[in-house]
């Protein structure tokens, strides 16, 4: 146990810099987006139904429609890959999602839905990158007030 005694901490700084935080991630990942890609969760595909992952993937289709092949395409092709995929998930030949797009792009049958895992993956680990840099104060501090940056620097 610290011997502090009374001594109190004002954590209002903190608290203020935590909430901030947590309404900064949650305007960068939008529940529907983190829903989205779920549809590309190794360890849930391993336990799928023919329907697993369907809505999502027409989801994220229609949202970068400009730059893939028709949907219908995609979703046989998903509809093939993720139980493809799941017998190598069960023999440990795929224990991630990197593992999973490497076997899309080794196989021409899932050329298209291997875009659409490419573009998907590219957006939400830039959002993952970008965010780490703010929680190590790694990035333009411009947007974040600088009472938030004041408890970063002071580690």
């Amino acid at each position: 146990m610290s011997s502090q005694g009374n001594n109190e901490i004002d954590t209002s700084s903190i608290i203020t810099f935590i909430n901030i935080l947590c309404a900064h991630l949650a305007d960068r990942f939008p529940e529907d987006e983190v829903q989205e890609s779920s549809a590309f969760d190794w360890a849930a595909i391993v336990k799928c139904d023919f329907n697993f992952g369907i809505h999502q993937v027409k989801s994220l289709c229609s949202k970068y429609k400009d730059f893939l092949a028709e949907e219908i395409v995609i979703v046989s092709q998903y509809n093939d890959f993720k139980f493809a995929v799941a017998e190598r998930i069960k023999s440990q030949l795929v224990l991630s999602f990197p593992d999973m797009v490497t076997f899309a792009h080794q196989n021409e049958q899932f050329q298209d839905l291997a875009k659409l895992m490419d573009i998907g993956g590219t957006f939400l680990a830039s959002k993952c990158r970008l965010n780490k840099q703010v929680l190590t104060g790694q990035t333009n501090k411009q947007w974040i007030p600088s009472s938030c940056f004041d408890i970063l620097d002071s580690r």
